[in-house]
C-alpha cells in the first residue's frame, strides 16, 4: 500500500482527532506523541506539514511543540531506542560508579574532618585540664600568700609596738639622766663648800736642813793623810 502525503488528504481536524484517541488508549501525554509514531496511525508520510499540525495540537493541549524530522526506516526506531536503552544503562552504571567514588571520597574526607575534630577537641579537653589545674594552684598560693601577708602584717604591728615601748622608755632614760647629773653636781658643789682648808706641812725647808747636815757628816777633814 501506497502512502499518500498528508498535503493531499491529511487535514488538521483528521490529525486533532488520531492524536487524541492515542493519548486516550495510552493514557499517555500529548508530549509522548510524536509526529512519525502518528503518521503511522494516519498512513502517511511524516512530513513538515504534518509536524505543523501535530504542533498546532499540541500547541492547544498546552505541550511545547516538536521539532520537525524526518522520515525513518521501520527498525531505526526500535534500534535507536535499544541503543538510548543501553547508553541510559551503561550512563546509570557510570553514574553509580562516579556517585560512589564521590561518595567514598567525601566520606574519607568526612573521617579525616571528624578525626581531626576528636583530636582537636581531646587537645583542647587536655589543655583546659591544665589550666584548671595551673588556675587551682595559683588560688592555693594567693591563699598561702595571704596568709604569710598576714603574719608579716602582725610581725609589723608587734614590731611597731616594741619600738615605741623603746622609745618610751629611751625618753624615761634621758630624763632620769639628765635629773641625776642635775642631782650630782649640785651635791660635789655642797660638799666642796663644808670641808675646812688644811695647811701644808714646810716639806721644802726640812729637806734642805737635813740634806745639809748628811753632807758635813760625811766630807772628811782637809789634814786628814787618808
Amino acid at each position: 500500500m501506497t502512502m499518500k502525503g498528508s498535503k493531499d488528504w491529511i487535514r488538521q481536524e483528521m490529525v486533532d482527532q488520531a492524536a487524541d484517541e492515542y493519548v486516550a488508549a495510552n493514557n499517555c501525554e500529548p508530549r509522548d506523541l510524536t509526529a512519525f509514531r502518528l503518521s503511522k496511525i494516519l498512513g502517511c508520510h511524516a512530513n513538515k506539514a504534518l509536524y505543523d499540525k501535530v504542533n498546532d495540537w499540541r500547541r492547544r493541549r498546552g505541550e511545547a511543540a516538536e521539532e520537525a524530522g524526518v522520515d525513518l526506516p521501520a527498525g531505526v526506531e526500535v534500534a535507536f531506542k535499544a541503543y538510548m536503552d543501553q547508553v541510559a544503562v551503561e550512563a546509570t552504571r557510570s553514574f553509580v560508579r562516579s556517585a560512589r567514588e564521590v561518595a567514598g571520597a567525601i566520606d574519607r574526607a568526612a573521617n579525616l574532618r571528624v578525626s581531626h575534630a576528636e583530636r582537636r577537641q581531646r587537645d583542647s579537653e587536655s589543655e583546659f585540664a591544665e589550666l584548671l589545674q595551673a588556675l587551682e594552684e595559683a588560688h592555693g598560693e594567693i591563699d598561702e600568700l595571704q596568709v604569710s601577708v598576714e603574719a608579716m602584717k602582725e610581725a609589723l604591728a608587734e614590731a611597731q609596738r616594741r619600738e615605741d615601748r623603746l622609745l618610751g622608755r629611751l625618753d624615761q632614760c634621758q630624763v632620769e639622766l639628765a635629773n641625776l647629773g642635775s642631782k650630782s653636781a649640785a651635791d660635789v658643789v655642797a660638799a666642796t663648800k663644808a670641808v675646812a682648808p688644811v695647811p701644808l706641812p714646810q716639806v721644802e725647808s726640812t729637806q734642805a736642813a737635813t740634806e745639809t747636815q748628811l753632807t758635813m757628816r760625811i766630807e772628811p777633814p782637809e789634814d786628814d793623810p787618808s
